[in-house]
């Protein structure tokens, strides 16, 4: 275990440092930490070379000998300057405790986050952020006690959830913490069940359905689900039942409700089923957009000719689609949903030679897909106000197609 600490220019007293039963008489932190925590093997320093000048002797000398010793030179304001140092003395999954009991200068301050981004990059674990808070200054020494501030990384993994759901429309990050944040509300209440926040919990149980009905485009359940979750969160009661970290979620209600609002039920399927591709295509998801957009064609097909009752039947569905002519209005948006999807299905190896030469002009290249989905659902939306284009009948789309030969269009198809 490494600690990661920083060495001011200040003069540093003799203080008392106390952690629970635990008692350490020295004018720096980081020996009571290393006390306090034996696990701790080696420390590194952040100093600059005033600090180190002042300092640096006292420090050494307070060390144990079982605790090997690096600094890292810094200059003042130079936070960014500490990054390259602090990756080469950090391994991949080392495991840290960070002590930042002089933070109120600019250096500390910047390098905890990016200590935080080397947990990410480098699977770093950290233990612990402590900080020395004088207590009582009527005594000599001075009395500290060593507070455990790693609530930090919990409030950053729910900055990552919120993130993750409102850039990317998961919400599998975000009602997992919340599920993990009602579950010690109701540890913390076991001997006061008038206490135990189960609005809450069901709340969370609510985000977690509607995230997986998003994850796989289930139209119906999702509306229903919006719905639930919508209500929950009207409610009062979950607000007065969210203490500690839970209380995160109370200012992002209101843009939970905003974002799900767009899945209220319609009178039209197909209408429902373009928001829900336009959803996901806004949040980056371009293979649901492009299966639920073509659905959504495909419902309006069968809608506009008499056989919605038929909708499930894939064959009967895929007959319909098969009899678009190259004359019929939305011949081109099927053919161009067509060619996204299977772009996308076949993972840029359609249309490719052996040697990667491209054999089909049609083929999407990838910073195209965004733009031409979004397109096609515009296209759509504006198509969705008249039925009659929809229409598949003998003339004039089929006059000349002899019905399943020439007529027939591959090309409109999903494959």
């Amino acid at each position: 275990m490494k600690l990661i600490s920083f060495l001011g220019t200040s003069k540093y007293d003799t203080v008392v440092y106390a952690w629970d039963d635990k008692q350490k008489k020295t004018p720096f932190v980081q020996a009571a930490l290393i006390d306090f925590l034996p696990d701790v093997s080696e420390m590194v320093v952040v100093a600059t070379d005033e600090a180190w000048r002042q300092n640096g002797d006292g420090l050494i000398e307070s060390l144990p000998e079982r605790c090997r010793f690096r600094r890292l030179k810094c200059e003042e304001n130079d936070w960014i300057g500490v990054f390259y140092p602090l990756n080469e003395v950090i391994a991949p999954g080392d495991t840290l405790v960070i002590d930042i009991t002089h933070s109120f200068r600019s250096i500390p301050m910047a390098t905890l986050p990016l200590i935080k981004y080397l947990r990410l990059t480098k699977d770093v674990h950290i233990a612990g952020i402590y900080y020395g808070r004088i207590v009582d200054k009527n005594q000599d020494p001075w009395k500290a006690q060593i507070d455990d501030l790693s609530q930090i990384l919990e409030v950053e993994q729910w900055i990552q959830a919120v993130g993750a759901f409102l850039e990317y429309g998961k919400a599998d990050q975000l009602s997992a913490i919340l599920g993990d944040a009602v579950g010690s509300l109701f540890r913390a209440s076991k001997d006061r069940p008038e206490s135990r926040p189960y609005a809450l919990g069901i709340l969370a149980n609510a985000l977690q359905a509607l995230g997986e009905a998003l994850d796989t485009n289930r139209l119906a359940r999702i509306s229903k689900k919006a719905e639930e979750l919508k209500e929950l969160l009207a409610d009062a009661e979950w607000r007065t039942q969210a203490t500690g970290l839970s209380q995160l979620l109370i200012p992002l209600a209101g843009q939970l409700v905003e974002d799900v609002s767009i899945f209220e039920a319609t009178g039209s399927s197909s209408r429902s089923q373009l928001r829900l591709a336009r959803w996901n295509l806004d949040h980056h998801d371009l293979v649901s957009a492009a299966l639920v957009a073509r659905e959504a064609a495909v419902t309006q097909l069968m809608h506009a000719n008499g056989q919605s009752c038929r909708i499930r039947d894939e064959r009967a569905r895929e007959e319909l689609v098969g009899r678009l002519s190259k004359t019929h209005p939305v011949f081109t948006v099927f053919r161009q949903l067509a060619d996204v999807r299977n772009s996308l299905a076949h993972c840029g190896m359609r249309g490719q030679r052996e040697d990667g030469k491209e054999l089909d002009d049609r083929d999407i290249k990838p910073g195209k897909v965004p733009e031409q989905l979004r397109q096609i659902i515009h296209k759509l939306e504006v198509m969705l106000d008249d039925d009659q284009i929809w229409r598949v009948d003998e003339e004039p789309w089929m006059l000349n197609d002899n019905r399943g030969k020439e007529g027939r269009r591959d090309d409109a198809q999903h494959t």
